[in-house]
């Protein structure tokens, strides 16, 4: 009973206090008014303060290109919608004006009283929630743009560029590939096509991440670090490079699909030292893509594929030039033409075209006109913008990274030679010879050997071409008119050239050491040149005239001379003083009697006649003692040769005589002396008659051009324009017999590299019947009219790849 009592006196004491905590509530709110408002107005104001200390922070993060953090956005919102919105709920000033008594505790509305209060506090509590919320951080860092974002120009789309970005994406898309270059001459667009091919790489998300970083001529390897670094977003701490390249190499390592593009790359780069992956260092999606204008370097950095970019085509350069100039102006009825002619001599390189365009847009026809004519002129050094927009400085860089300064020689050499011109590689021997260039080597072979290996270079740095024409090489214009300056503007300058029609002998400037002169007409040329400093002097005729006594007055300098299409019947009279002449070329000339040329003229190591119209080989040619190349090459009048000649030439080295329809047979005397001299030739040419009279001495042959042919066959169709083909051997309606008997005939099979057999009679086995060993070298057998022919080979007993290995 007790314990009943006491659970009735806990329920209804329990009872009484909720029914007494709400009374007491409501009057708090009652009493208690004026101070929740109160405390609302300094919440506010509190919260107010700490809006504008984060709206500081905020503008300050805003402005070093951070993103603010999404929560940090949300609470200013929520704080203005407080403050605007949500406070007039709870407090309108006009309202609680028309109040005041009722907030002085003189109102008789209640209810009003109340509903104030409670929602003051409420809001105060809301305030202080708002103004004590914590942030991890204001801000972060913005996103790295994408690398393609960041090129403002585009690259027109052209045939040419289109099918190499094509090739270089399906190739980084593969797994095949993780090395590749894009190589090219000076200005082509290399930079431009890999700026492209990064747009389409981010566009298909080929990689999650691209870096690129240029390089140029002399690596700095602490900014290629930077460089790659800011794309990545990599922030280095370390002081050292191989430091720097160890957190690079991790980073990159984390990527899982990554393309490092190296631009303007000129040396072999140290990948390690850079922080690059080297073969095998990284994982497959590591790649990297690099630019160069020397096609070694591309080697060397163990590029897998290399794309070479040649200039544009005649109809890409009109589009890139007239999209650059403006249709409005270029399709003016009295420019356009002219426009057209400015493009085309800009020979396809972008960075001449974009260059003139810019610099002709605004201008009025004379300027057209103008331009033009400098063009044509190849005096573009007087063409401003061509050095403002470096042009020049792009190429005479490459030509002053050459390093090898035989190099650079041979470059000067090639400027020498007119516009669009197929420059003989073997005249290039010739010249350099003549200037004492290879004194080093000994052997013309060796010579010739060192001349194609710098050739060879300077087409990898692309400042050669290759040429259409066998053995020959080209020279785009603007690096023609580069090098030209940069020889003419060195005191003692090797190379100036003057054209035709622009040339008065007061134009020529004493210190020039090499001039080259092309003559539409003859009464053009000066009569004399003042050039005591000469050591190299090129002459082009387009017919031929007659040249001037006085000519070479003046120049006893001169030991390289070289004549083309002039008539000089009287040829001691132009020569007497040229007394330190090592290398003379007179060739496609009317020459008449060369008598005189050892008298004047004993220095001379190279001599060649080809094409011109001697009849004679006198005697007083074999006083040259120093000659070590006779070319005679289409002296097709040749019917004479004075006996001993030949066999008193103690030093030569080299002779060509590709001769047709010489009479050999009546020429023992000449046989005999061909015969004594033959075992120190290194390269023989020649047409001749009867295997029977082939009994020389050939073991020491590097080189050969030799038709053998009865007294029946002419020597025709079987022509040769260049110099250093393969070594061709030609037997022409001769007997099997004979062929197997001639020692020298079976030397030569042993070296051919082309061999022609023509009514070869009663030959019914190749191989048993002229060489049982086969033919080493061999790469091309042509077989005609042997019609007792019945195998190659018997291969019961020769195996065909053992008498013929290397044919094609």
């Amino acid at each position: 009973m007790e314990f009943l009592v006491a659970m009735g006196t806990g329920i209804v004491s329990k009872l009484g206090e909720m029914l007494m905590d709400p009374v007491t509530s409501q009057f708090k709110h009652l009493i208690h008014c004026e101070k929740n408002i109160n405390k609302m107005k300094k919440e506010l104001n509190n919260l107010k303060d700490r809006k504008r200390a984060i709206e500081g922070m905020v503008d300050a993060d805003r402005r070093n290109g951070h993103h603010i953090a999404p929560n940090v956005e949300h609470w200013l919102y929520k704080v203005d919608n407080v403050v605007e919105n949500e406070l007039r709920k709870v407090y309108d000033d006009e309202f609680v004006n028309k109040n005041k008594k009722c907030l002085n505790g003189l109102c008789p509305n209640l209810v009003f009283r109340y509903s104030l209060s409670k929602k003051a506090g409420k809001m105060a509590q809301d305030l202080v929630s708002l103004k004590e919320q914590k942030f991890d951080f204001i801000s972060y860092p913005a996103p790295l743009p994408t690398l393609g974002s960041t090129f403002t120009e585009g690259i027109k789309s052209f045939a040419s560029r289109e099918s190499i970005m094509a090739e270089v994406v399906e190739k980084l898309k593969g797994d095949e590939f993780n090395r590749l270059s894009v190589c090219g001459m000076g200005g082509v667009g290399k930079t431009t096509l890999v700026k492209e091919l990064i747009k389409i790489l981010e566009a298909d998300k080929v990689f999650d991440e691209i870096s690129m970083a240029i390089v140029s001529q002399v690596p700095d390897y602490r900014r290629i670090q930077g460089q790659i670094g800011d794309t990545l977003g990599l922030k280095f701490d370390k002081e050292t490079l191989q430091g720097r390249a160890a957190q690079l190499l991790e980073r990159l390592n984390k990527i899982n699909k990554v393309l490092v593009v190296l631009d303007d790359v000129w040396t072999e780069l140290d990948f390690e030292l850079i922080g690059l992956p080297s073969n095998g260092q990284c994982h497959k999606g590591c790649k990297i893509l690099f630019t160069s204008r020397n096609e070694d370097v591309c080697h060397r950095m163990i590029s897998q594929r290399n794309f070479t970019m040649p200039v544009l085509s005649k109809e890409e350069a009109w589009d890139l030039f007239r999209d650059t100039v403006g249709g409005h102006v270029a399709d003016k009825a009295e420019i356009h033409n002219i426009a057209k002619e400015v493009a085309n001599e800009c020979r396809g390189l972008p960075i001449a075209i974009v260059t003139i365009a810019k610099a002709l847009g605004n201008k009025e026809k004379h300027a057209w006109e103008d331009a033009l004519d400098q063009l044509r002129k190849s005096s573009l050094t007087s063409f401003s913008e061509m050095q403002e927009y470096s042009i020049y400085s792009c190429i005479e860089l490459s030509y002053n990274f050459l390093g090898n300064e035989e190099a650079k020689f041979l470059l000067l050499l090639c400027s020498l030679f007119p516009e669009d011109f197929d420059i003989p590689i073997e005249v290039l021997l010739r010249y350099g010879v003549g200037l004492g260039l290879f004194k080093d080597l000994g052997a013309l072979c060796k010579a010739r050997n060192r001349v194609h290996t710098l050739v060879d270079t300077l087409k990898k740095r692309f400042l050669l071409l290759d040429s259409n024409e066998e053995e020959c090489v080209k020279m785009h214009d603007v690096v023609r008119d580069t090098v030209i300056t940069i020889g003419s503007k060195e005191e003692h300058g090797f190379a100036v050239k003057y054209d035709a029609g622009q040339t008065g002998s007061k134009e020529l400037i004493w210190h020039h050491s090499a001039i080259s002169l092309v003559f539409d007409e003859i009464k053009m040329h000066p009569k004399r040149l003042q050039c005591p400093n000469l050591r190299l002097l090129q002459v082009y005729l387009k017919r031929r005239e007659p040249i001037s006594e006085n000519f070479f007055h003046n120049m006893s300098k001169l030991t390289v001379l070289g004549i083309s299409n002039l008539c000089i019947p009287s040829v001691s009279s132009p020569f007497r003083l040229l007394n330190n002449l090592c290398t003379l070329r007179l060739e496609d000339c009317q020459v008449g009697d060369i008598s005189v040329i050892c008298k004047e003229l004993r220095k001379l190591e190279v001599l060649s006649l080809a094409h011109s119209n001697i009849k004679e080989l006198p005697a007083e040619i074999g006083k040259l003692s120093l000659l070590r190349l006779l070319d005679l090459t289409e002296c097709n009048d040749l019917d004479q040769m004075s006996s001993g000649v030949l066999a008193s030439l103690s030093n030569l080295e080299e002779l060509y005589l590709r001769v047709r329809n010489f009479h050999w047979e009546e020429k023992n005397s000449i046989l005999a002396d061909l015969k004594s001299l033959s075992h120190q030739l290194k390269v023989l040419e020649i047409s001749i008659t009867g295997i029977h009279i082939l009994d020389l001495e050939l073991k020491s042959l590097v080189k050969f051009w030799i038709y053998v042919r009865d007294s029946t066959t002419l020597s025709h169709g079987f022509g040769r324009r260049g110099y250093l083909h393969p070594n061709i051997l030609k037997l022409n309606g001769v007997y099997h017999k004979d062929i197997k008997e001639n020692m020298a005939i079976q030397q030569l099979l042993k070296k051919s590299e082309i061999l022609n057999l023509v009514d070869v009679k009663q030959l019914e086995n190749v191989i048993y019947e002229l060489d049982e060993e086969g033919f080493p070298h061999l790469k091309d057998l042509s077989i005609e009219f042997c019609n007792d022919l019945k195998y190659l080979t018997d291969e019961t007993v020769y195996a065909s790849s053992c008498v013929f290995p290397l044919l094609e």
